[in-house]
């Protein structure tokens, strides 16, 4: 019973904190942009968030003998609930100037264009990694909805040696790929 009431609050906590992110969403002043992961980021990390809570609780049911896999199945379902929490909640708003990162476990930064030092894409993460002069960085991934954007901002705000050789194609090619709204 104690399984059951555990889950059911993952799953609330993961629900509301869907509904309290995107609700924010809507108070964004005009000319903002906000870039989340995809529906199908979201969509598999919640559908193995639920598969792994049905498996755990058929585990619990038809095999009550077996205390350790309730245990990892429990973990496993925590896992998949704080990872969900944290796709859903990430995002990216572009503003005027530069970007705000946001997520649920990590502080919110802003970082002026003005102020980037470096920018480079880790082509074995797909992620581009903005850093300032004072030190402080956002890894932005690839994923996100609308990326192009951020690529055209980048591309169009930040001093142009600031930003790797290696990495501008990519960028460009990001954002030529971004259809504005």
């Amino acid at each position: 019973m104690l399984f059951y009431l555990v889950v059911l609050l993952i799953v609330g906590a993961i629900a509301s904190t869907i509904s309290w992110s995107r609700v924010r969403d809507h108070k964004l002043p005009k000319g903002h942009l906000v870039l989340r992961y995809g529906l199908a980021t979201q969509t598999l990390i919640t559908g193995g968030g639920l598969f792994s809570a049905i498996a755990a609780a058929q585990l619990y049911i038809l095999r009550p003998d077996l205390p350790h896999l309730h245990i990892l199945a429990s973990l496993l379902t925590a896992v998949f609930a704080l990872l969900g929490a944290e796709v859903w909640a990430s995002k990216v708003i572009l503003r005027d100037g530069g970007m705000v990162r946001s997520s649920l476990f990590r502080p919110k930064r802003f970082l002026l264009w003005k102020d980037v030092a470096s920018v480079r894409l880790t082509t074995q993460l797909q992620i581009i990694e903005v850093r300032t002069r004072a030190g402080e960085s956002a890894r932005v991934p690839v994923f996100l909805t609308s990326i192009g954007a951020l690529a055209r901002d980048v591309l169009r705000d930040v001093a142009p040696e600031a930003i790797d050789p290696a990495s501008r194609p990519v960028l460009e090619r990001l954002r030529a790929r971004w259809v504005p709204v």
